[in-house]
């Protein structure tokens, strides 16, 4: 089975043993470098470059 390669902020939420309120204000703080990575404002799905960086930054493993 692939990989998968877009996450749901919730779904985020819960590898990161965080509220999903956490999480929004998390990319409601970085939103002009998640925006440089080609995540919109209010966008629910996390994919590519930007969510390797989310991964890195709470040290998920996926």
């Amino acid at each position: 089975m692939p990989q998968k390669r877009t996450y749901h902020k919730h779904e985020l939420a819960v590898l990161a043993n965080r509220s999903p309120s956490s999480i929004t204000r998390y990319f409601r703080q970085h939103r002009a470098e998640y925006q440089a990575l080609g995540i919109p404002p209010g966008a629910q799905t996390i994919y590519g470059k930007a969510l390797q960086k989310f991964c890195e930054e709470y040290c998920i493993d996926l």
